[in-house]
């Protein structure tokens, strides 16, 4: 969505669902090629682009540079999201297991909230 907006583009995004990616094997490679091709377009952003304005989906104009931090703001609070939801799923161990093991040191104190 957002790498339409910093082409000036319209938003061409109305929703999300099976139809568009309804197995996990679809759903990775929907991925991955929505970010090749955001990849590409970022790629193209010249210095005067990310200094210049585009419009957010909602129509308002903000500084090209401001809006992709706020969209990588954005992404990690859905990310954050998905971990959360995650942890209270049926799979409350799967992900955090490796999250745990990169972030905590064997030796870490019983009271640390986080291990």
């Amino acid at each position: 969505m957002f790498a339409e907006n910093v082409q000036n583009h319209d938003s061409r995004y109305t929703s999300h669902g099976a139809e568009f990616a309804a197995s996990y094997d679809s759903i990775i490679e929907l991925m991955k090629r929505l970010h090749a091709e955001s990849l590409a377009i970022f790629a193209k952003l010249t210095a005067e682009d990310l200094q210049g304005k585009c419009k957010t989906p909602g129509g308002a104009e903000i500084q090209t540079s401001k809006w992709l931090r706020a969209m990588v703001e954005h992404e990690v609070h859905h990310r954050g999201q998905i971990y959360l939801y995650l942890e209270f799923s049926v799979y409350p161990r799967r992900h955090s297991t490796v999250l745990h093991q990169k972030k905590c040191a064997p030796a870490a104190a019983p009271t640390n909230f986080w291990c």
